[in-house]
C-alpha cells in the first residue's frame, strides 16, 4: 500500500529523479523519472524485503546506490547500473554495521562511504570490473573521536 515518497535523489546533470516510496508491508522500489516531463525512465526494482532508507545517484548519473532498512534483518547495500531505459542491479552485499547514508566519490563512482546515526564506525565500498563482472568489497573503518581534535584517529 503506498504511503508516500520516503526518499528522494537528484542528478541535475542527466536531468532525472529517483523516488523511493514509503509502503506499508513491503519493500518499495525506486521509480526514476525524467525531470523535465516527469515521465517514467525506469525502475529499480528493490531485491530485499525492508524499505529503503537511503537512494543516491552516482554523479555520472549511471550509478543508483540504495541502502536498506537495518531493522528488519534485511539490511544491505544495493547498487544498480543506469543504461538508458533499463536499472540492472550490479551488486549487493549484507551490511554487519547500521548504516543509514551514503556518500558516492564524485570522481570516480567506483568509491563510496556509508555510515549511520551515533556509530564510531564507517563503511568504505569499492567496486572493481574485470572483464564485465563486478565484485564489491566492504571495509569497516573506527574512527575514534576526541573532544580535542588533535587526537582523533582514524583505524
Amino acid at each position: 500500500d503506498y504511503k508516500g515518497i520516503k526518499k528522494i535523489a537528484v542528478n541535475f546533470e542527466n536531468k532525472i529523479i529517483a523516488l523511493c516510496y514509503r509502503v506499508s508491508g513491503g519493500s518499495g522500489d525506486v521509480d526514476i523519472l525524467k525531470i523535465n516531463d516527469q515521465s517514467l525512465l525506469c525502475t529499480a526494482e528493490n531485491p530485499t524485503s525492508a524499505e529503503l532508507v537511503e537512494v543516491k545517484f552516482s554523479r555520472q548519473g549511471d550509478r543508483l546506490f540504495a541502502i536498506s532498512d537495518a531493522s528488519t534483518g534485511d539490511h544491505e547495500i544495493l547498487i544498480w547500473k543506469l543504461t538508458g531505459t533499463k536499472a540492472v542491479l550490479l551488486l549487493s552485499a549484507k551490511l554487519n554495521l547500521v548504516c543509514k547514508y551514503c556518500f558516492v566519490n564524485p570522481c570516480d563512482s567506483n568509491y563510496f562511504v556509508l555510515y549511520g546515526d551515533d556509530s564510531p564506525y564507517i563503511v568504505v565500498g569499492v567496486v572493481t570490473e574485470i572483464l564485465g563482472q563486478y565484485s564489491l568489497k566492504l571495509f569497516p573503518v573506527k574512527c575514534s573521536l576526541d573532544s580535542n581534535a588533535e587526537n582523533t584517529k582514524i583505524r
